[in-house]
């Protein structure tokens, strides 16, 4: 799990897997819960770099907080991102490329259910969250964007 503070807002990130993988993200504000993202993803052919999928995520558009910008190329690799929705409610997609030839996929969205649970059930009970992939930045943005 990755936690980052600051203030009184708070984040948490659980990721689970290996090439196939599930995560989730969450924010909180003075100890209530009220935004979360859930994703899952694989590796799905041979040339992914882990490396380069920090570096596209680095990238994270102020615009759009989820994960990293429409389009990045560095060398053979290239990454897109696609959002459709707005903060409270999108989906997403992201793949990246290696020589033209498809090697990791995720898809995203909110996950609102859980928020309202955890709100109806009281402030102790914790989710798990994740993706450890995640740079400090787009935390900034995340809370930037709420406030």
């Amino acid at each position: 799990d990755l936690e980052y503070i600051e203030g009184d807002l708070k984040y948490i990130d659980s990721y689970l897997g290996g090439e196939q993988f599930v995560g989730e993200e969450a924010l909180w504000q003075d100890d209530i819960p009220f935004w979360s993202m859930n994703y899952t993803g694989r590796i799905i052919g041979e040339g992914f770099s882990g490396n380069f999928l920090k570096e596209a995520l680095i990238l994270v558009p102020k615009e759009n907080p989820y994960r990293g910008p429409m389009v990045y190329q560095n060398g053979q690799y290239k990454y897109h991102c696609i959002v459709n929705g707005e903060f409270k409610w999108f989906q997403g997609y992201e793949e990246i490329y290696f020589d033209d030839r498809s090697v990791y996929e995720c898809f995203f969205h909110p996950l609102v259910a859980s928020i309202l649970s955890l709100l109806k059930w009281g402030r102790n009970c914790h989710l798990p969250l994740g993706n450890t992939y995640l740079p400090l930045l787009h935390l900034t943005f995340l809370f930037q964007y709420i406030h």
